[in-house]
């Protein structure tokens, strides 16, 4: 690592994004969901011999269900889509269908989600420097815990955030299952939001003022637009994490299951706010996560 310089303020807290900066999540998602998309072709194929339908008839199908909700992150899509109706399959085909879809999805994922290499040794030190380490998501809360939970990171925050989940009405029965038995809970506390990053107001998360988030706070994550911009929005240091790369095939496998907020994230940001995020004057980029020890002073 080159030679960095710490920071003038002392740090008392430290905000991390979940997705792709704590654990790996777009990639393994997206895998995931193409391995979904392949899986559920075959599976119509069957069902269905005479149907004339591909593959892509099938992608299109589950983009038109994301881009409904909005999100990528929706787990009950082959529920919503019309080639697995009622009316098109029996009831033994259908939970098969389920239960092998869910198979496949988690298969893929966790092939594809090793933890990220400093992460953990950079959460122990923060604590162990008496910092207030907090977890902010743009993702339902409750997806945020399991996220942090399956790599054991849940552990090493003292408040985990994420916003409050608009379909968890409709959630699938083993999702309320979990929540009744605690697979949410632990020795940190939760906050459900309203508002997403980057519009975040982290003064009403944290309980603090304003300028003691503008002092003493730093905000660190890989999205430039939400996790940047948050901290342009809060005018308090904002560290870019670069250490997840994704591979040069992904952005035309994200493009068949994107909606608006991923465009605008990933494959198409607006420019104007791509030049004032990257010109923020307290935005400090990291290639590894121990570096931002070293901005903090505590790399000894």
């Amino acid at each position: 690592m080159s030679e960095i310089k710490p920071l003038s303020q002392e740090i008392k807290y430290v905000g991390l994004d979940v997705d792709d900066t704590l654990v790996p999540w777009l990639v393994p998602h997206v895998n995931a969901l193409v391995k979904l998309s392949k899986y559920l072709y075959k599976q119509k194929k069957e069902v269905s011999p005479d149907e004339q339908t591909s593959e892509e008839d099938i992608i299109g199908e589950m983009s038109m269900i994301y881009e409904k909700h909005g999100t990528i992150d929706y787990t009950p899509v082959i529920q919503e889509m019309e080639s697995f109706g009622e009316d098109k399959i029996s009831r033994k085909q259908y939970t098969d269908l389920i239960l092998g879809g869910v198979e496949v999805f988690r298969e893929v994922r966790d092939y594809y989600s090793p933890e990220i290499e400093g992460v953990r040794e950079m959460l122990d030190r923060l604590l162990d420097a008496k910092i207030y380490v907090f977890a902010l998501s743009s993702a339902p809360l409750n997806k945020a815990i399991r996220r942090l939970k399956r790599h054991n990171l849940d552990s090493k925050m003292k408040l985990i955030c994420g916003v409050r989940d608009k379909i968890k009405d409709e959630r699938p029965i083993y999702v309320k299952t979990r929540a009744s038995f605690g697979s949410y809970s632990g020795k940190f506390d939760k906050k459900e939001l309203e508002i997403k990053k980057p519009d975040t107001n982290l003064s009403e998360v944290l309980g603090i003022s304003k300028e003691e988030v503008q002092e003493s706070c730093v905000f660190v994550g890989n999205s430039q637009m939400e996790d940047v911009g948050l901290g342009l929005g809060n005018n308090c240091v904002a560290f870019h994490a670069d250490w997840v790369k994704f591979p040069p095939y992904f952005l035309d496998d994200l493009r068949s299951f994107s909606t608006p907020k991923l465009e605008e994230n990933y494959v198409n940001p607006d420019p104007a706010r791509v030049k004032a995020v990257k010109n923020y004057e307290k935005r400090y980029d990291l290639n590894h996560p121990l570096e931002l020890l070293s901005y903090l002073g505590i790399d000894k």
